[in-house]
């Protein structure tokens, strides 16, 4: 598995999928996020890895979104963080972003979509630890 350096990297929004927590057969509820949101992106540059290697644009990468359990307002925050930065609005805008991306046909409809993610390395894995607009 590849991990992009810490950076920041401009990217495209691919593909967003929802997870819920699992339930096992005896009804128990599996440890971890509530739900968690899977971000495909894609490189629109070349980067670098934390071993030395240079990835191409159009390379693949995924960071997820989590909602821990008593933290829905941090996951929405975050949530909004993004739909901001793939609709190119400051991070400080007062639009309702759910109704925006609704009128836009949906997170699939802004496939393709550039943006600005700030990556971070933790336990050896890439996670992203900003989202912005792409500047104009």
């Amino acid at each position: 598995m590849r991990t992009l350096a810490a950076g920041i990297k401009r990217c495209q929004l691919g593909d967003i999928r929802e997870v819920s927590r699992k339930v096992s057969e005896n009804g128990e509820t599996a440890k971890g996020p509530l739900t968690k949101s899977i971000v495909n992106l894609v490189l629109a540059e070349s980067s670098r890895t934390t071993d030395g290697d240079e990835v191409q644009p159009g390379f693949p990468t995924t960071v997820n979104i989590d909602e821990w359990e008593g933290r829905a307002d941090e996951f929405r925050a975050h949530s909004r963080e993004l739909a901001l930065a793939v609709l190119g609005l400051d991070r400080n805008s007062k639009e309702d972003v759910v109704k925006l991306i609704a009128e836009r046909g949906g997170w699939s409809a802004l496939k393709g979509k550039p943006l600005l993610v700030e990556f971070a390395v933790k336990n050896g894995y890439s996670v992203w630890k900003a989202f912005n607009r792409i500047p104009t």
